[in-house]
């Protein structure tokens, strides 16, 4: 897991590991496997220029056009999506949670790879670059290899952490 410090000093590590405990957000949701609760942050994908209308939604003002209370597309400390927590996850139910993510948000969230270099010239993270296909196949996952690959998953995207 990455080390490095963000603006405020808290290593990125940390604050990973903060976002996957809080029970209020849909890292944690995915990393316990909860499907129930992922479609409830996550009810459909939004036709209406999802990535572009969920910049500033959250529980108290969600989307009006699917309902959605957390962008799908927004990252964590390491640039990790819900999708690649799900992917790392082994808690019972995890399978299901990438399953419904894929199923309901595609290529677009099943291409999306671990970003956290904002500007040409930063110091690439650990895993910057690492998409669900390459999560799935480190893994030994090949149902949901499959699954990626039916939904659109480039083969030859390239990790440069």
């Amino acid at each position: 897991m990455a080390t490095k410090a963000n603006g405020n000093g808290k290593s990125q590590g940390k604050a990973q590991g903060d976002l996957l405990l809080s029970e209020a957000t849909p890292w944690a949701a995915a990393r316990k496997g909860d499907l129930g609760c992922i479609r409830a942050i996550f009810p459909r994908a939004c036709l209406q220029g999802h990535k572009a209308l969920h910049e500033n939604i959250s529980p108290e003002a969600t989307c009006r056009h699917c309902g959605a209370s957390a962008d799908v597309f927004a990252r964590g400390p390491v640039g990790e999506t819900v999708l690649h927590v799900a992917l790392l996850s082994d808690a019972p139910g995890s399978d299901d949670v990438a399953t419904y993510l894929i199923d309901t948000f595609g290529a677009d969230l099943v291409n999306a790879d671990y970003t956290t270099v904002a500007q040409p010239g930063d110091i690439p993270s650990l895993y910057e670059g690492e998409a669900a296909v390459h999560i799935a196949i480190v893994n030994r996952k090949p149902e949901m290899l499959s699954k990626l690959i039916h939904a659109g998953a480039f083969l030859h995207s390239r990790a440069r952490g």
